[in-house]
């Protein structure tokens, strides 16, 4: 009859089997890869649009199209038109 020492003995000669298996199939690596150095991330500058609003106040978009916004940006061909 097995007693409790018996059991833990399986058990843990199972566990090793086991971590044994585990540690066959992982990735090795043969020589550790030398460190990169990044240079520090630059802040994005961003341009506010320099329309300003009926109310007086400045246009909160971002400035997509040279110093306007979509909304606010007029293109050549309107310009012809008038």
């Amino acid at each position: 009859m097995k007693t409790f020492e018996d059991a833990r003995e399986i058990l843990r000669a199972s566990y090793r089997r086991h971590n044994e298996k585990r540690l066959k199939k992982s990735i090795k690596f043969l020589k550790v890869p030398p460190v990169q150095e990044l240079p520090p991330l630059k802040s994005k500058t961003v341009f506010k649009c320099k329309a300003v609003t009926l109310s007086g106040n400045q246009c909160q978009y971002m400035a997509s199209c040279g110093e306007y916004c979509k909304r606010h940006y007029v293109s050549k061909e309107l310009l012809e038109l008038n």
